[in-house]
């Protein structure tokens, strides 16, 4: 290594593989009458508590090949609000002795309080009533709210996936199929309208008519909005993903394939919010093609002279306009769109190859006898909603973050505080009502660059298969996407939904984070573009322009031209 030590770089959860080990659990085995979970306060509603219940062993809830018996309670006393059984299909057959009765249903719900009290906030149980009565499997945070440790107020506003320890809200992300099937319909029916409802009237708001104090004000009453759906997005929208991992589970007990990753073939080719926008974008680029004035014209930041383009061009602004802006519309305005649509055009337009996939559909199905085909197709059904709305949930919530942004950019112009400036939302909407106000201004850093010895091989994790080659295009900030080139390899921290415009210009995408449930590998796999997450360390290793090969079938970076970091 010429003298250079290798830095342990911990992972995305805090832990440094090479000085973490895995324990070996040993347990005795509790043959139960009948198993369960218990959510001592109702991701839905935290004034209620779920009790979901199966006959035997627990297995057969958390994998979904059975619905549960289910009851809502309510939290202070303990009463049953509602109780729902099984379709007929799922419920045993012949005369069966009561899930629960009373008596049991209270002292569980009872003991489930006494354990939040343990742990300081609202738990997620596996539980099984054995011959000795109930036995407590395990336990993890429900994700409503954040748990408080008795003496500690460091992080006790803080929801679970904002603190420095997130293995809690990794563990609290396990669903059944009964949950995700009410998360979809949720998320479908009364979520997604509603934030687009609000992206639409955020909109048509203007800011720039506003006085200060005015201005002030829709500061803190946008930042209000997008907090409250950011909540709603990581408390149903992250766990419906959950969706993705039970058919894979199911796909992989019961198909047995060679690759255990070829359930996510079943997945692709849905019609993606982030694709459909990218298709605007490469139409637009069509036209641009074959029109050298117009191309000349926008090249040179000139009015396009075309009704047809400039049709297209609005209906994209309408759409994806405040979008834009949440990955750097407001510092670039809508060049910054032109100069993407100018790169595309300078190249002949990619085809995508989507391979058909009923025969492994057929295959997944014939898995099954008859009387489980229909569970089969649910689970199926899920995980193609959730791959869909992995992409279509960011994209709305994009949407409501730009609105936000474009009051924060109109503060800044006023104060006079450069754009490249992170500042707090109430600290601007303060200077805003206050002239002698001093807003307190952060330059925003980059990724610690201080690496250890030159390494040219990489590893991560194998997310999109294919093998790529070609420059890298580091990104670490919004606005680094609009250098982006044909054929140029993307690495950043991690592929925001906001950013996927460049995938059809990309070669491959690297990411320092995650696995293959990413959003990223999810855009890559549309695009057929060989990719690797969970790179640690590589944004520190790689400068614009270094030579990569992009193994997407083993999970490898390698890199002919890196040198050594400074």
């Amino acid at each position: 290594s010429g003298g250079h030590v290798r830095r342990e770089r911990p992972d995305e959860l805090g832990l440094v593989p090479e000085k973490s080990a895995m324990a070996v659990v040993i347990q005795p085995f509790v043959p139960g009458r009948c198993s369960g979970v218990l959510f001592t306060a109702n991701p839905s509603n935290e004034t209620e508590m779920v009790v979901e219940a199966v006959h035997g062993q627990n297995d057969q809830l958390v994998d979904g090949t059975t619905q549960p018996h289910r009851w809502i309670m309510d939290r202070k006393t303990g009463h049953v609000l509602e109780s729902h059984r099984p379709d007929a299909d799922d419920a045993p057959r012949g005369d069966s002795p009561p899930l629960l009765r009373a008596g049991e249903l209270e002292r569980l719900c009872t003991t489930g309080l006494d354990v939040e009290g343990l742990f300081g906030g609202p738990q997620d149980i596996e539980w099984t009533l054995g011959s000795s009565g109930f036995v407590l499997m395990q336990a993890r945070p429900v994700t409503t709210g954040p748990p408080t440790v008795p003496g500690d107020d460091t992080e006790k506003d803080a929801p679970l996936w904002e603190q420095k320890d997130q293995r809690p809200w990794y563990l609290s992300l396990h669903r059944s199929v009964d949950n995700l099937t009410r998360l979809q319909r949720d998320i479908e029916e009364k979520h997604l309208p509603a934030m687009e409802r609000e992206a639409d009237k955020l909109h048509e708001r203007g800011v720039t008519d506003l006085d200060d104090v005015s201005l002030a004000a829709e500061i803190r009453s946008r930042k209000s909005i997008f907090e409250k759906w950011k909540t709603v997005y990581w408390n149903e929208f992250i766990p419906f993903a959950h969706a993705i991992r039970v058919f894979g589970r199911v796909y992989n007990e019961t198909v047995v394939p060679e690759d255990p990753s070829e359930f996510m073939n079943l997945l692709t080719g849905t019609m993606l919010e982030g694709v459909t926008r990218n298709r605007m974008l490469e139409d637009m680029a069509a036209m641009v093609r074959s029109d050298p004035a117009l191309a000349d014209r926008l090249s040179r930041r000139l009015p396009p002279e075309s009704a047809t383009f400039e049709e297209v061009f609005d209906a994209f602004v309408a759409r994806f306009g405040d979008l834009s802006c949440s990955i750097a519309w407001c510092t670039e305005g809508q060049h910054g769109i032109v100069s993407v649509i100018l790169e595309l055009a300078a190249h002949p337009p990619r085809t995508r190859d989507i391979k058909p996939v009923s025969n492994l559909e057929s295959r997944f199905f014939n898995a099954f006898d008859a009387r489980r085909v229909a569970f089969a197709r649910r689970v199926l059904d899920l995980a193609r909603a959730g791959y869909r709305l992995r992409d279509d949930d960011n994209i709305v919530l994009g949407k409501i973050e730009g609105g936000f942004l474009v009051a924060m950019e109109e503060g800044k112009k006023r104060l006079g505080i450069d754009r490249s400036q992170k500042v707090d939302a109430e600290d601007l909407a303060r200077g805003l009502e206050d002239p002698e106000y001093i807003v307190e201004t952060h330059n925003v850093t980059s990724p610690d660059d201080s690496s250890a010895a030159r390494k040219d091989l990489f590893k991560g994790q194998p997310a999109g298969p294919g093998i790529a080659r070609g420059a890298a295009r580091v990104v670490r900030h919004p606005e680094d996407l609009f250098a982006f080139k044909a054929d140029e390899i993307l690495v950043c921290r991690a592929v925001d939904p906001n950013m996927t415009f460049v995938a059809p210009l990309a070669s491959g995408v690297v990411e320092e984070r995650g696995g293959m449930l990413i959003h990223g590998a999810i855009i890559a796999r549309e695009y057929g573009l060989p990719c690797v997450t969970g790179v640690s360390g590589i944004l520190s290793r790689v400068s614009n322009g270094d030579m990569l090969v992009v193994d997407g079938f083993r999970g490898e970076v390698r890199c002919g031209t890196c040198e050594l970091a400074t």
